[in-house]
């Protein structure tokens, strides 16, 4: 369980082609098998009240892997901000990000391994 009494889902899905998570598939880890485009839900904006949500992305093909944010939603790592609807993606076999929601709005990448690209 969870820190807020919630089960992750711990589920791994290997794709390319186009992708739409949404909040209940949190817990889950996207693998490319090709070019994927995976679109996040929207951010909750009541991140105090609703679970933690999560996902892993791992390049597993040297085709590109993109994620990207919801509508004005953003995509944080440290200090780098990507656009409103903004993206990040790489092709780089064994590179990974792990996002997570922790503020309405914003996606922050919490642990990142290799070379991905932002757009801005």
């Amino acid at each position: 369980m969870g820190t807020r009494g919630y089960v992750l889902q711990q589920e791994q899905v290997t794709g390319s082609g186009n992708a739409t998570p949404t909040l209940a598939d949190s817990g889950t880890t996207y693998v490319n098998n090709g070019a994927y485009n995976i679109a996040l839900p929207a951010a909750p904006t009541d991140t105090l009240t609703e679970p933690e949500y999560s996902y892993i992305f791992i390049v597993g093909n040297a085709s590109y892997l993109k994620v990207t944010a919801n509508g004005t939603d953003v995509i944080r790592y440290k200090d780098t901000t990507t656009a409103a609807g903004g993206y990040v993606r790489s092709q780089t076999l064994g590179n990974l990000i792990k996002i997570r929601c922790v503020v309405g709005g914003e996606w922050l990448i919490e642990n990142l391994e290799g070379t991905w690209t932002y757009d801005s």
